[in-house]
């Protein structure tokens, strides 16, 4: 394997960017007002109404507005372009979680077919240091992020991290989607996903701006979903740690607003 350097990993943003101006607000100090990356502002997913923790949040979007409510385990109540959405009556199960999460991927990521750039030593793969940077060649050149199997995420928990920026804005979501597998428990890719993006400023070097830069590679919505799905682990994580992780990588995405 090729020398590389490593993808490691609170604050609420009070705007998003995206197509449109997202606003969050605290209420009588009860959280930080967060709806994902401070409101999902994209057409494509203007429906996605998660709340996190108790607060009321509101989104202006070029599509529409959407107002979301979420009090303690109960209902998020949505309403868009002014009208009442019954779909958007949600109960915070961890089933109804994730279903929504990987919705949001869905939207976010499209399954295009890339056969670009794979890693930066594609022209050297007959290296035999470089086995990792072949199988990723092999397994995601002319591919789409949903054509990857879960044994090579499961193989590859980290795998990501070696692909060029366009590869990885192409492939991380299925490495996001399988994050989502047993939410209840161990899950190898997961812990991965909550590690990489959390600032690595106590490392030396200092890989926090390595991780910057592939924030920057995702596009508004494409941040806005990791933004809620890492508020969904720095909520739920079983481990302390992981939990503590979640939330510095959030914080690192509100910063980018």
């Amino acid at each position: 394997m090729a020398p590389t350097t490593a993808m490691t990993g609170p604050g609420a943003s009070s705007w998003a960017d995206g197509n449109g101006v997202s606003l969050a607000l605290d209420v009588a100090g009860l959280g930080a007002g967060f709806l994902p990356g401070g409101g999902l502002v994209t057409g494509s997913a203007r429906a996605a109404n998660i709340a996190f923790g108790a607060q009321v949040g509101f989104t202006v979007a070029s599509t529409g507005v959407s107002a979301a409510y979420k009090s303690g385990p109960g209902i998020v109540l949505g309403i868009l372009g002014g009208q009442m959405n019954e779909g958007n009556i949600k109960t915070r199960e961890p089933e109804a979680r994730t279903d929504e999460l990987r919705k949001l991927i869905r939207s976010a990521f499209p399954a295009h077919i890339y056969d670009g750039v794979i890693t930066a030593y594609d022209d050297k793969l007959e290296d035999p240091e470089l086995d990792e940077e072949k199988e990723l060649y092999e397994r995601l050149k002319g591919k789409t992020w949903t054509d990857v199997p879960q044994r090579f995420l499961d193989s590859r928990p980290d795998g990501y991290v070696l692909l060029v920026d366009k590869a990885f804005v192409a492939f991380i979501a299925a490495w996001l989607t399988r994050s989502l597998d047993d939410i209840d428990g161990e899950n190898k890719v997961r812990d991965f996903v909550v590690y990489a993006f959390a600032p690595k400023r106590d490392l030396v070097p200092d890989t926090t701006g390595f991780i910057r830069q592939r924030l920057i590679a995702l596009d508004g919505q494409q941040r806005d979903t990791l933004h809620a799905l890492l508020m969904e682990f720095a909520e739920t994580e079983p481990s302390a740690f992981q939990r503590k992780l979640a939330s510095e990588a959030v914080g690192l995405i509100d910063s980018l607003s």
